[in-house]
């Protein structure tokens, strides 16, 4: 559809549906994730990401 939209949230399981995550801590991005298309695999690459921070 050529739309982007921007949303900013702690809730691991609402990122899991966003086709692409970018991490940051203190203004300064961590992660660029990308989405396989496996919904549960992205939510549990999240989670395993936070529990690094």
């Amino acid at each position: 559809m050529g739309k982007t939209i921007i949303m900013v949230t702690h809730d691991p399981q609402m990122a899991s549906y966003c086709s692409r995550l970018i991490l940051l801590k203190d203004g300064v991005i961590l992660e660029d994730l990308k989405n396989s298309g496996d919904q549960e695999l992205f939510y549990q690459e999240i989670l395993g990401k936070m529990k690094e921070l």
